[in-house]
């Protein structure tokens, strides 16, 4: 049995006696073998899993399985079996998976071509390139259409070559990283103010001059020890010159500008150093460069003109210190005949343009408060400042004052026809202002004035009474001696005070000084004082007034604390000068901010009252 020559269709024998196999075989052949065929897909190594009566696939470079030993081969599955057709130069096979047009090469391979476009150095899906400009890497491209020709990749220029095309974006990428260049080359963001350590100094989250470093910040380094070591560094992990600065010619003639730092900011700084030398061996120096401007109507002690010609000094700038030095001993003025500058004047010069302030010779003419001239006064160019007999002429410049009227607490004064004497009145006082002569006054020993009433100087009532205790404090063996009040039932104590004649009779209030020996949850506690006032031969068993109540907290054991100033306390009786106070300390259980579970240990109190006398004279 023999086949054709180029697609390998089995021919029919001679004797052959069931030649339907044949021809039918040669038919599926003929329709696989076309030039130009639709494919499934092309270049699959392995078969597919259900393949579909039919079906053409084109083999890969490695194929497996049912295509083991068929690569590149055009495969064609029919009769439930894959009959296998050798490719040939020029045949096309179109992949429906891919969209895309392939072509069997001289060199014995399968190349993707476009749908369109020529055959060429151009390879990739047809859908990418067709009626464009385009360069593929591999199977895939990607196509950027830009007034009517499109470039399919981003391209880049070649060092020394035309052949080269790059997409408008490459363009303008690496101008635009031109641009950002040149604009770092001119720019940093903070610069050094003294010697650093480079390697540690330059990290991020660093401070220098008052900022905060940030990865990728440029630093302009000019003040090293080393001046080899100075120059635009990048912060980062380790520190290094910027890619900009990274050779020694970089650096002569360039203008930094610093953005930021306490010192630094919106300066500018000149690298001074020449051309020629060697990096990290020869000094880089950098100096500042000042530019001054004045813009229009910029106020300080100049006013620039809108043109720029014109600079007028403000009025009132040109203090002492701005003024031109002059000798000890001298005056400004001008002696020199004319306008003209200002002149230092000796003491001669200056008494000789004072001559008309000189007294006349001899007497007469004085005119106001001066000294009374005599002769040889002008001669000697004495003007007011002399020593002399000060002469007071009469005349409408006189004073009108003529009474010399005391103020409150004073007698005395009158006309002024006379000497006169002032006297401080008996009982008053006088008001003495800072810096004044103190004066005693009559009053001194009045106003509000405190009596300490000890736990120990205090009754415990028979009924209902507090109990007396005392406790020693465990480290230091301090004694306390206190009234011990119930948590519960109301308790009292009492003591009596004669008041000082000098009492006005009114108010009274008192603060608590008091503890506790134990802890609880809380720790509230009211206290209440009330009085009445007995007179001689007045009975003894009368009603207490109503009591000024006080709170206060504790919290720790064997604290002291002291309550603030209580509500006043009103007094029964009729309180009158030498009366005896009874006075009737309690807790009050019964107070809302009466909390405190344990009793509360009385140290005494301080009563607060007012006297009107000095004393009980």
């Amino acid at each position: 049995m023999t086949v054709s020559n180029r697609l390998g269709i089995t021919e029919i024998g001679a004797s052959q006696v069931d030649r339907s196999v044949t021809i039918n075989e040669a038919i599926a052949k003929l329709e696989a073998g076309a030039c130009l065929f639709g494919a499934v897909s092309v270049l699959d190594n392995a078969p597919p899993g259900s393949p579909a009566e039919g079906d053409i696939y084109v083999v890969g470079t490695a194929g497996s399985g049912a295509f083991t030993g068929h690569n590149e081969a055009i495969a064609v599955y029919y009769n439930a079996a894959w009959l296998f057709l050798p490719p040939l130069a020029g045949m096309q096979a179109y992949a429906a998976d891919e969209d895309a047009f392939y072509y069997y090469d001289v060199g014995g391979t399968w190349v993707l071509v476009s749908s369109s476009g020529g055959v060429g150095d151009v390879t990739g899906p047809g859908s990418s390139v067709s009626g464009n400009i385009a360069t593929f890497s591999g199977t895939s491209g990607k196509v950027v259409q830009d007034s009517g020709v499109a470039i399919s990749t981003d391209g880049t220029f070649a060092a020394n070559s035309d052949a080269n095309l790059a997409t408008e974006k490459a363009t303008r990428t690496y101008i635009d990283g031109l641009a950002i260049n040149l604009g770092k080359r001119g720019r940093v963001r903070v610069a050094s103010t003294a010697n650093i350590t480079i390697s540690t100094a330059l990290n991020n989250g660093d401070s220098l001059d008052g900022v905060t470093l940030a990865t990728g910040d440029l630093v302009l380094v000019k003040d090293q020890s080393a001046p080899a070591e100075n120059g635009i560094y990048v912060v980062g992990v380790s520190p290094a010159r910027s890619s900009e600065f990274d050779t020694y010619d970089e650096h002569p003639g360039t203008l930094i500008a610093v953005e930021e730092g306490t010192a630094g900011a919106d300066t500018l700084w000149l690298c001074t150093s020449n051309a020629g030398g060697t990096l990290n061996t020869a000094a880089i120096a950098f100096s500042q460069l000042v530019v001054g401007s004045v813009s229009d109507g910029d106020k300080g002690d100049i006013t620039v003109s809108s043109t720029g010609t014109v600079w007028t000094i403000d009025n009132d700038v040109v203090t002492n210190a701005k003024a031109a030095n002059m000798a000890t001993a001298t005056i400004k003025g001008r002696t020199t005949a004319g306008t003209g500058d200002p002149e230092d004047l000796t003491a001669t010069q200056a008494t000789a343009i004072l001559n008309a302030m000189v007294g006349d010779s001899g007497s007469g003419g004085t005119k106001g408060l001066a000294p009374a001239p005599a002769s040889g006064d002008a001669a000697a160019q004495k003007y007011l400042k002399a020593d002399g007999t000060w002469a007071v002429p009469s005349g409408s410049g006189a004073s009108t004052s003529t009474d010399m009227i005391a103020g409150a607490g004073l007698t005395g004064g009158g006309t002024l026809a006379a000497n006169r004497t002032f006297a401080v009145g008996a009982g008053t006082g006088i008001t003495v202002n800072t810096d004044d002569v103190q004066i005693a006054t009559a009053y001194q020993a009045i106003g509000k004035h405190t009596v300490w009433v000890p736990a120990t100087a205090m009754t415990a009532r028979t009924t209902n009474g507090a109990a007396s205790g005392t406790a020693e404090m465990s480290t230091n063996k301090n004694m306390v001696s206190t009234l011990d009040f119930d948590t519960s039932t109301q308790e009292f104590a009492q003591f009596d005070i004669a008041m000082p004649k000098g009492w006005d009779n009114g108010t009274v209030t008192f603060v608590a000084y008091w503890s506790h020996a134990a802890t609880t949850t809380n720790f509230g506690v009211a206290w209440g004082l009330d009085a009445v006032a007995v007179s001689d031969d007045d009975t003894l068993d009368v009603a207490f007034g109503t009591a000024g109540v006080v709170t206060d907290t504790g919290g720790t054991t064997n604290d002291l604390y002291v309550s603030s100033e209580s509500s006043a306390i009103t007094i029964a009786g009729t309180p009158a000068t030498s009366d005896l106070v009874q006075f009737r300390i309690h807790r009050d259980p019964a107070n809302g901010s009466d909390t405190m579970a344990i009793d509360a240990r009385l140290h005494g109190c301080k009563l607060l009252f007012t006297l009107s006398a000095a004393n009980d004279a």
